[in-house]
């Protein structure tokens, strides 16, 4: 029984050790499509005086404007902005 406490025990903290590697290799800020569709959201809550009770309700919807805009992105050519 105290081997597969120690088993169990060494499995998680190599886990633990797994999930730190990936938040210390993960870039730390969001690329520049990022920046942009979240300035995006953030202008177009501000045109629609939209707000939201609770953050999660805010980053789903985030997700769907963000989902919608690379859908778009694929849809239309790419061109110059005027």
């Amino acid at each position: 029984m105290a081997s597969r406490v120690a088993a169990m025990r060494g499995s998680t903290a190599a886990l633990m050790a797994a999930a730190l590697l990936l938040l210390l290799v993960s870039p730390e800020a969001p690329d520049a499509y990022e920046q942009e569709t979240r300035r995006m959201f953030v202008e177009w809550k501000a045109k629609y005086r939209k707000t939201y009770k609770y953050a999660g309700e805010e980053e789903c919807r985030y997700a769907v404007f963000k989902e919608a805009r690379r859908r778009g992105d694929h849809i239309r050519p790419q061109r110059p902005r005027q």
